[in-house]
């Protein structure tokens, strides 16, 4: 098995639309995170005595499998300047070989 991944820079209200199928063979894992370019403070709870103001620079995060010809699109806008983040997981087939069509479009 194996892993692929794409990146895309994005500023503020742009948008990615993206769309994935396996062609052949069996589903595979699509993951996307957007990374905000400028973490935002976490909250921390008043009880809470170990927080330190950690960051949090994951602002979106979507797991989804994708099937023998099923088209999966999904879109992102950002709201601040950062990286979106796309991978193609096939880790877990060490034995079956697909072929994945991935399509990424920016918005305007």
């Amino acid at each position: 098995g194996s892993t692929e991944y794409t990146a895309r820079w994005l500023e503020p209200g742009e948008a990615l639309t993206w769309r994935a199928r396996v062609l052949s063979g069996r589903e595979i894992t699509l993951r996307s995170t957007f990374f905000d370019a400028q973490p935002q403070r976490s909250p921390c709870s008043t009880t809470d005595h170990e927080c330190h103001g950690a960051t949090v620079s994951q602002a979106f995060e979507e797991t989804v499998r994708v099937g023998v010809d099923v088209d999966v699109e999904q879109s992102y806008t950002a709201e601040h300047s950062g990286a979106l983040w796309l991978c193609l997981d096939n880790s877990s087939s060490w034995v079956s070989k697909k072929n994945i069509s991935l399509q990424i479009v920016r918005d305007h």
